[in-house]
């Protein structure tokens, strides 16, 4: 027994001997770089209020993908990443803007109306951590690429989302200096030089009339791309119950209803990217499209839901 057990201890011995030669060579030691959240900016006579939910940064190093990496994170007051990388010298960098297309973490995409940030010449030393602070804004409309369908800030007389008959209630203008307890204007993190206003809808019980459902769309959309190409909304919200955004197509079968999410109530501003694209798509046939947004309460009870910055974008 005490002959077996020497044996055993000699081949531990071996085998940690073993370990440590395999690595005593040279090691390779990772550079690192901490990225800041993104920096969004954007001119408002041309691409409305800059509101962005950016999520991630993709990087490219001598154009390989390195990853995709989350930026602020919960419960997290530094909403930076630092990251390691393998590289030594001078390399060309390019992040890309991620977001949750439709709100969901497993759905991460590089956001395709996002110019990327690029380095062309950074510097990787081993063991030392360098900070880049990425900045993008959109692509240039000028380029007629990119086309904005549609885009609603509430800032002008005339709004372009209208009731359908079926609705209890339609939307309003309201001044973001107003107050309750759903409204904090103090709250708002977007644009405010050019936000004065945004979207209001209100249901329950009012002066004996009850409005329970609500639902508004745009005008006909003409001549949206329907080949595989981006076509995506972006909206911010604040509401106490749950909302749902879908499409209404006319296609030769008639009016068609698309469901296509359902964003869940929050206290607090949020921005949603919406993929429009796959349904465009299917409806071939499709004259054109209506966006429409609807929320409903169960009786007795109310709700407010605010909207604002609501734009339809898509690439040729």
């Amino acid at each position: 027994m005490k002959k077996n057990l020497h044996f055993l201890i000699l081949g531990i011995i071996a085998v940690m001997f073993a370990s440590c030669t395999k690595f005593s060579g040279t090691q390779e030691v990772p550079a690192y770089i901490r990225f800041t959240p993104w920096k969004f900016t954007a001119e408002y006579n041309r691409y409305g209020a800059a509101t962005e939910a950016i999520t991630d940064v993709w990087l490219y190093v001598d154009g390989s993908l390195q990853g995709c990496y989350e930026l602020r994170q919960k419960d997290s007051t530094d909403k930076s990443v630092t990251i390691p990388v393998l590289k030594e010298g001078t390399h060309k960098l390019q992040l890309y803007p991620g977001i949750k297309l439709n709100g969901i973490a497993s759905t991460r995409v590089q956001y395709p109306f996002y110019v990327p940030y690029i380095v062309e010449s950074h510097e990787f030393t081993p063991g030392e951590t360098d900070t880049v602070e990425p900045v993008t804004t959109y692509y240039n409309i000028d380029d007629g690429n990119m086309h904005f369908k549609l885009m609603e800030d509430f800032e002008s007389y005339q709004l372009q989302f209208t009731k359908i008959s079926s609705s209890d209630t339609t939307i309003t203008k309201v001044s973001r200096d107003q107050t309750s307890s759903i409204y904090d204007p103090n709250a708002w993190t977007g644009d405010p030089e050019h936000s004065h206003h945004s979207g209001h809808v209100w249901l329950g019980i009012n002066e004996g009339d009850t409005a329970s459902h609500f639902c508004i769309a745009t005008p006909a959309l003409y001549n949206l791309p329907n080949q595989g190409n981006s076509i995506l909304l972006e909206i911010d919200y604040k509401c106490t119950e749950e909302f749902e955004i879908g499409l209404y197509a006319m296609t030769s079968n008639g009016l068609e209803t698309n469901e296509l999410v359902y964003l869940k109530a929050s206290d607090v501003w949020k921005k949603n990217y919406v993929n429009l694209g796959p349904t465009v798509t299917d409806a071939v046939s499709a004259s054109y499209f209506k966006l429409f947004i609807a929320g409903e309460v169960n009786p007795g009870d109310t709700a407010n839901f605010y909207f604002d910055n609501i734009k339809i974008i898509y690439r040729d």
